[in-house]
């Protein structure tokens, strides 16, 4: 028993030793990662100079990689220490209220940095500290410092703690590295981590207000990843079933006398104006949502293809009697501004908005609104383009099923009619829309063929073939 206790009380010692060795070498790395962060000059040759010995038997050549490959309790010891760096300046940037990617360490952690902003006091680099730390982490994992996935864990762990707007900065440091993130090396061990980062900060953005991040995160995705990546695909063919579009039913149910009143007083002012919107219209034109959302589910039961028809052409019908000119734009800005009462700024900001610069609308389904909506060409032109994108798969082969395909064309010939009559720069919108149709197609073939690679390996020479 007694030999029992005295092994126990070795071992203990030993473990403790070995703690406190490992805490004494992540500090001094911890110290020689910061200074690295905080000083002037290339972040390269700093690290090559500062990390040579820093830990275990770590020792680098002129180029900055390492002499012999650094073994796993190394390159772990030298992870942990970043990432305590990188939640130090955190920390740091919390403390000052300032942005994580513009913020300028002060070293000494958050209770120097209070001190620190009461004095004044800034770093005399004066260069953001956080994109320095994560050119830093990109160096290790390219030299082989640290693991290849050490500069991909950083950025996941960096933006799961910034908020959307910080999100944002740290993914233009990204689009600016995107040729260094995706040499071989490093995307081999790192791109699963890639991707659960962007479809995490996917889920965290809005789909109405982050439209433009939302949109920059897909396009990386779709740069770094080859176009035969399987899973990006929706092999199953899913629709959003989840957008719902719910329609305004309190003129019809008619307990509420003044909103019956306002209803009716909005349709004797939108037929003074020339534009005829009632119940039975508003109730048809918002009904087209549902073959927009989920198609099979809207055109298989029977008499499915029939009932939008009607109703497209209905729709139709009241779009080119009531055609939008030039002037349109200018009168849809002055009922904005008048709405909003704002000044020049509002004025911008709806101007944007006709223009369609901005992305991510969902409209309101109020009825007393529809005969101002009509009347707006950002409006028309969302509804136009929904039209279009639907018919376009209409026509595709062996797509739905119940569709009458001559219809679906003569009706897709009328609403691109309808875009290129529907100011600003319709025939310019129009083009440019025919193509968007004319690429997809080329992609629902490929899907229909089961996503064929797109890779191909080089043919052998032909015998007797002249080299070139």
């Amino acid at each position: 028993v007694r030999t029992d206790i005295q092994l126990a009380r070795v071992r203990s010692r030993t473990g403790e030793e070995m703690a406190s060795d490992f805490e004494r070498q992540r500090a001094t790395a911890e110290d020689r990662l910061g200074a690295i962060v905080r000083a002037p000059g290339d972040v390269a040759a700093l690290a090559r100079a500062s990390l040579d010995g820093a830990v275990g038997s770590l020792r680098l050549d002129d180029a900055g990689a390492p002499v012999d490959p650094p073994s796993a309790d190394d390159k772990t010891l030298l992870e942990h220490a970043l990432c305590r760096v990188m939640f130090g300046l955190i920390e740091d940037a919390s403390a000052r209220a300032t942005a994580v990617m513009s913020h300028v360490a002060s070293g000494g952690g958050a209770k120097k940095a209070a001190t620190d902003k009461k004095a004044g006091a800034t770093n005399a680099a004066n260069e953001p500290s956080m994109p320095r730390l994560l050119d830093l982490a990109l160096t290790l994992s390219e030299t082989g410092v640290v693991e290849p996935a050490c500069v991909f864990n950083a950025l996941e762990q960096l933006l799961e703690t910034c908020t959307i707007a910080d999100c944002e900065d740290v993914f233009t440091w990204v689009e600016a590295r995107r040729g260094r993130l995706s040499a071989d090396a490093l995307w081999r061990r790192g791109k699963l981590v890639m991707l659960r980062t962007c479809n995490e900060l996917q889920r965290r953005l809005s789909k109405t207000a982050d439209t433009v991040l939302r949109g920059r995160v897909l396009l990386l995705l779709s740069s770094l990843y080859p176009l035969s990546e399987r899973s990006a695909l929706n092999l199953g063919g899913n629709y959003n079933a989840g957008n719902v579009t719910e329609l305004d039913g309190r003129d019809a149910e008619g307990d509420d006398a003044q909103a019956q009143a306002g209803t009716q007083a909005s349709d004797a002012n939108a037929e003074a104006e020339g534009v005829v919107v009632d119940r039975a219209f508003y109730e048809t034109f918002w009904s087209l949502q549902k073959f927009f959302s989920n198609p099979p589910a809207a055109l298989e039961p029977t008499g499915g293809w029939k009932t939008f028809a009607r109703a497209l052409g209905s729709v139709l019908d009241n779009f080119e009697t009531h055609r939008l000119d030039k002037t349109s734009a200018g009168r849809a800005v002055t009922t904005v501004t008048t709405v909003t009462g704002g000044g020049d700024e509002h004025r911008g900001t709806a101007a944007a908005n006709i223009e369609g610069t901005t992305a991510g609308t969902k409209y309101l389904t109020a009825a007393p609104l529809l005969h101002l909506q009509l009347r707006d060409p950002a409006f028309r032109r969302h509804f136009l383009v929904q039209c279009a994108v639907f018919l376009g798969f209409c026509t595709a082969p062996c797509l739905y099923k119940g569709v009458d395909a001559k219809g679906a064309l003569d009706a897709k010939k009328r609403v691109m009619e309808a875009i290129r009559h529907t100011p600003p720069h319709g025939e310019e919108f129009a083009a440019a829309v025919a193509l968007a149709l004319r690429r997809e197609e080329g992609w629902v073939l490929w899907k229909r063929d089961n996503c064929k690679d797109f890779e191909r390996e080089p043919e052998a020479p032909r015998a007797g073939a002249a080299a070139p």
